[in-house]
């Protein structure tokens, strides 16, 4: 860290500007980081379900082995990092959150029906390749969309949305397990993903970026 050089005119995290720094809350209202709240927090939900509960449905469904599903999972998530790290900059990180959750989604779709090890796979690819993207994406919005000076306060906020869905996550959907059973269960987290990448849209579409807020890159189109 000591031998990194900060940008011409920047120095120590300030961007010049004299106006005094906002408090935490302030980064969890932004207009333009509410539309990636919404998103984070199902991708959180949904991930705590999955290393929750992955566990007693394979127990339980006598299906596959949770070994193979996170290897499958972990494999596929190291490869598109490694050698596909490019991809969101090439087609934009709001283009790349759809593609993302739509991926992570399907992977729960499969998972509810899964009744045979190659599906339990199928399901472990679709997920990790959903993971893979989905949280460095999110993250690279909440670093765009805030001020330098408040990068601190939105990534802090956005690490608690990060605890506050595996916080739901446990009693939710173990409650959801225990009335309807893994299948319902299952179905209804891919659900709740569409629900989220698609509140990410439409709050997205509808929400003036301020001068203070403008974000660089892509993630103000």
């Amino acid at each position: 860290v000591w031998l990194l050089r900060f940008p011409p005119g920047v120095r120590s995290g300030v961007d010049g500007d004299p106006s005094p720094s906002r408090r935490l809350f302030a980064a969890a209202v932004q207009r333009n980081l509410v539309p990636v709240w919404c998103a984070a927090l199902a991708f959180f939900v949904s991930l705590g379900a999955l290393f929750f509960f992955l566990k007693t449905f394979v127990t339980v469904a006598h299906v596959g082995s949770v070994g193979e599903f996170f290897t499958a999972y972990a494999a596929i998530a190291l490869v598109f990092r490694l050698f596909l790290g490019w991809l969101p900059d090439r087609i934009g990180t709001r283009r790349m959150l759809g593609v993302a959750m739509a991926s992570y989604a399907l992977g729960f779709a499969v998972l509810a029906f899964a009744q045979t090890p190659t599906q339990m796979l199928l399901a472990g690819l679709l997920c990790g390749a959903g993971h893979g993207y989905t949280y460095p994406v999110l993250f690279s919005l909440v670093v765009e969309r805030a001020a330098i000076r408040e990068r601190g306060a939105a990534m802090a906020f956005y690490t608690a949305v990060d605890w506050l869905g595996l916080l739901v996550a446990g009693p939710v959907i173990g409650y959801a397990i225990e009335l309807s059973g893994y299948g319902v269960a299952f179905t209804g987290i891919a659900i709740a993903l569409a629900v989220g990448v698609a509140l990410f849209y439409v709050l997205d579409r509808t929400t003036p970026v301020l001068a203070a807020e403008a974000p660089t890159g892509d993630g103000g189109k």
